[in-house]
């Protein structure tokens, strides 16, 4: 991979059911990036706080939990990514529907976020980073490239255009494959 750009940062940004996930995923796996998965993060809170008990209403110590969170990303042997907390590997464990819940609720609390958008900036730091962002929610905490999903269709041929490989999307009248 060319030296510079081994150094991006490139975030997806759009509404939900885009396809942002799908493409940050396939795109750092393309460039050899790590996928900086920001929902895991927020899962992993979630789990922190459900592990110890702490209600979803209590505010400063979900912020604290958050702050105090360790959150590592490795590659595993099948290429996906592993998502650590505090050490220990939790990939599996935030995916339940109930940490699934909590994590919902934790987002919705601005210092939860800060302390993310703080965690995933020392993540991105060295580049080399794909991440689907919300802008409204992250405020383009990570954007050194910014790629919208606005338009299903142009993503499409933008996706298979730019780097090769072909996504599905849908808009009221049509869907699309490349």
């Amino acid at each position: 991979t060319d030296p510079a750009l081994k150094k991006l940062i490139i975030t997806i940004d759009g509404p939900s059911g885009t396809g942002k996930s799908t493409a940050a995923r396939r795109l750092a796996r393309r460039l050899n990036y790590l996928y900086l998965d920001t929902g895991a993060m927020y899962r992993a809170v979630a789990l922190k706080a459900l592990r110890r008990k702490v209600s979803l209403r209590d505010r400063l110590t979900l912020a604290r939990l958050a702050r105090g969170a360790r959150i590592r990303f490795r590659k595993g042997r099948d290429g996906r990514n592993r998502v650590f907390l505090d050490g220990a590997d939790v990939t599996a464990e935030i995916r339940r529907p109930a940490v699934a819940l909590a994590a919902a609720r934790a987002a919705t609390i601005p210092a939860v976020r800060r302390a993310m958008v703080r965690e995933q900036r020392r993540i991105g730091a060295k580049g080399g980073v794909v991440a689907e962002e919300r802008k409204k929610a992250h405020d383009g905490a990570l954007a050194r490239r910014r790629i919208a999903f606005d338009n299903p269709l142009r993503n499409v041929a933008f996706f298979k255009a730019k780097f090769g490989f072909g996504m599905r999307a849908k808009s009221e009248n049509s869907e699309t494959m490349c």
